[in-house]
């Protein structure tokens, strides 16, 4: 009996724990933990990527710190946006962008107001043994008065112990090279980080300095009014202390940090003549470093367009964010739950407006990264692949702490555990291998999560008959008021699919992303010599032209399509979905299309097809005839991948072409052709509007080429730079 009781206790928690899996890591050694040793050099960064300038370690408990700023003497309606600029948001109009960043040392910023230029200089020293010494250096142009709030906040741990009063004031005199200049400082208590810009606003109303012999008040606004006395309940879960620096322009001043670890190496202190001798030999070596690993092309070499290529690939490494936290999850038929805590190390598609980790961008972004500098590329990889739970799945969006979710909207936030996303980290993953760039031990430790997440697909997104695949998560409720039911999980959103979603349909681009995976896989397997045999069976069979143009080819419309449910001259029939756009492309983006087969002919055509896909500016993502081209899915909700052009598929396409370029076959010159002028038109069009604007836009109209969306966005779209190498990705 007691043995009994025994066994059935242990089976209950067998399956309790089985249920539970979702929610606990998978059981493999840290991929993170893999990396050969502690990188200190990268512990101390601009790691709070939504923010003008934050800063932060790379450590659970952090201590954080940044800057924030506001116009004195403007009138409130003449603000755009925020009255203090801390967070970076496309209402404020500014335009902002690292110039340079080499994600280890330094980072150079220029930030344009109205009437005046705010430039922000990050520089560390190696001493000690805890990241170091660093200096932030402000420097201003222009006319006009500005306050400056440069704070530390401790992070739920430890604390700070700051003189107050005329002795801090002193010590920060030390660092302004100017009279007009006035300083005030306080320490507080938050109770979250997110409350930090209303208890500097609260604390600064009404406060007057001394500036020029004159008592003035930090800011002028009648709105918003805040209660002076205003005191907040004193729980102490995080302290800040705030320098307040009021300054005429122009002006400068340094913020140096020391760490006390490197008390006995360091030689001189990071600031003044040192600050600047140190930074520009920094500076001069990151132009070295670029130029011998991203060698552009002759005809992209002058002034402009270096200036371009650099600050295109400085904005994706100096938005690199490091987070820590969990992501809030949910099961089918389950509550929503709190994941593990844990560390997230990633390039963010957008600082103004998608400031966290995305699944289906990273992979793109690592692309870029993986070029400039490996190691931070195979660092960020493998902390993405630490995230894989025991089921091998991978949240498709990152929102991990509190400054993360108060910039999502709740419909958002919570992860569904059926859902998948693009496994783009194998694009970079496939480059990283081929090229040799990963160590042993690093590839023994993302080969076991690698398996797991390919399983996880194979278990969770198959279709309804062998060698076909179906993005979970579409659907049609009465709350679903929509054109054409959006498929998220696929990262296309809104392009058309079937019309009606039922279990029975399959869709053709999460095939041919498996056919990568398996491809990746087997690359993987011999390097660490071992079997392959499973890795390469499926890729020939998802490779396999014959089987492709069964289950997805459409000899009436001449292209690949989804199957599903549509509806179709006033009929619902189930057959091969006719919209056509950048799915129809994936068998070709893949590289999967013999070079000899009439359906690569049939793809090139409807490339080259102006009222199909092309464009003078790039690839469109549906077609110009399409009936659902530009058409919004709700009054709510505007086309978004119906029409517009994205550089991550164009970028695609053009190494596609390359490929079929190099490869004998009909429809070769056809492929040389397609290259050189798609590859023109993507290069001149973002440039150009790079010029005109100072940014990289999210995706680019197909009627005009002007950029559109969010911005600045220097994920995927930074991908032009590749385009202008010498050599062939």
């Amino acid at each position: 009996m007691p043995r009994d009781e025994s066994s059935k206790s242990s089976n209950l928690n067998e399956t309790q724990n089985d249920e539970n899996a979702y929610l606990q890591p998978l059981d493999v050694p840290s991929a993170v933990r893999s990396l050969s040793k502690q990188d200190m050099s990268r512990f101390w960064g601009t790691y709070r990527s939504g923010h003008y300038l934050g800063l932060r370690t790379r450590s659970e408990k952090s201590l954080l710190a940044g800057m924030m700023w506001l116009n004195n003497k403007s009138p409130r309606n003449e603000i755009h946006g925020d009255i203090f600029r801390h967070k970076c948001n496309q209402d404020n109009q500014l335009k902002y962008g690292w110039k340079e960043h080499d994600g280890e040392n330094f980072g150079v910023q220029s930030v344009e107001e109205k009437n005046y230029k705010i430039w922000t200089k990050f520089l560390k020293q190696q001493v000690g043994g805890h990241g170091g010494d660093w200096t932030v250096k402000v420097e201003t142009e222009g006319t006009g008065t500005t306050t400056f709030a440069f704070y530390f906040v401790t992070d739920s741990d430890g604390y700070l112990k700051v003189p107050l009063g005329h002795d801090s004031a002193d010590e920060l005199d030390k660092f302004v090279e100017q009279e007009n200049t006035a300083f005030w400082t306080y320490s507080d208590y938050l109770n979250k980080i997110t409350d930090l810009e209303d208890d500097v606003m609260r604390r600064l109303a009404g406060e007057y300095i001394e500036l020029n012999n004159q008592k003035v008040p930090h800011f002028w606004f009648d709105e918003p009014k805040y209660d002076k006395n205003y005191r907040k309940p004193n729980h102490k879960n995080h302290q800040v202390v705030v320098h307040s620096i009021t300054c005429e322009h122009p002006c400068s001043f340094e913020v140096n940090f020391n760490s006390i670890s490197g008390n006995h190496e360091r030689k001189r202190p990071l600031v003044g003549e040192f600050f600047d001798e140190e930074l520009a030999r920094h500076r001069k070596n990151f132009k070295r470093v670029f130029g011998s690993r991203i060698k552009l092309q002759e005809e992209f070499s002058g002034e402009e367009h270096l200036e371009f290529a650099m600050a295109a690939v400085s904005n994706m490494i100096g938005g690199i964010g490091y987070y820590h936290g969990h992501s809030l999850v949910q099961k089918k038929g389950e509550k929503v739950t709190p994941n593990w805590d844990a560390p997230l190390y990633t390039a963010v598609p957008s600082r103004s407006f998608f400031p966290r980790g995305f699944l289906w961008d990273e992979g793109f972004h690592q692309l870029l990264v993986s070029r400039f500098n490996p190691k931070i590329s195979i660092d960020s990889l493998c902390h993405w692949l630490d995230l894989l739970n025991k089921d091998g799945w991978i949240p498709r969006e990152q929102i991990l702490d509190e400054e993360a979710r108060q910039r999502v909207p709740d419909p958002f936030i919570v992860q569904g555990t059926d859902r998948a996303n693009p496994p783009t980290l194998l694009l970079a993953l496939d480059y990283l291998v081929s090229s040799e760039k990963l160590e042993k031990e690093q590839l023994q430790a993302l080969y076991p999560r690698i398996k797991a997440w390919f399983s996880w697909f194979n278990t969770t997104q198959t279709g309804p008959i062998s060698g076909t695949y179906t993005w979970q998560g579409r659907h049609i409720g009465s709350e679903n008021l929509e054109l054409n039911p959006k498929t998220l999980t696929s990262g296309l959103d809104d392009f058309p699919r079937a019309s009606h979603p039922t279990k029975d349909e399959y869709h053709l681009d999460l095939r041919c992303w498996m056919a990568l995976a398996a491809q990746v896989l087997g690359k993987m397997a011999i390097k660490l010599g071992q079997s392959n045999y499973e890795y390469l069976q499926l890729e020939v069979e998802l490779k396999d032209n014959t089987k492709l143009n069964k289950l997805h080819w459409d000899a009436e419309e001449k292209q690949f399509s989804d199957f599903g449910l549509h509806s179709h001259n006033v009929k619902l029939v189930r057959k091969l979905v006719p919209h056509t756009g950048y799915i129809q492309l994936f068998p070709f983006l893949m590289k999967i299309l013999e070079s000899d087969s009439e359906q690569l002919g049939a793809t090139l055509d409807m490339i080259a097809d102006p009222e199909k896909l092309w464009t003078d500016f790039g690839l469109r993502s549906l077609a110009k005839s399409d009936p659902m081209f530009n058409e919004r899915n709700t009054e709510h909700d505007p086309p978004y991948w119906r029409g517009n052009i994205w550089i991550n598929i164009n970028f695609l396409a053009v190494h596609a072409l390359d490929f079929y370029s190099d490869e004998p076959g009909p429809y070769q010159t056809q492929a040389q052709t397609l290259a050189t002028r798609l590859r023109q038109n993507l290069i001149g069009n973002v440039f150009r509007n790079y010029k005109e604007t100072g940014f990289i836009w999210e995706n680019y109209s197909e009627s005009d080429g002007k950029g559109q969306g969010c911005h600045p966005f220097t994920g995927w779209s930074a991908l032009t730079v590749l385009l202008m190498e010498e050599t062939k990705f």
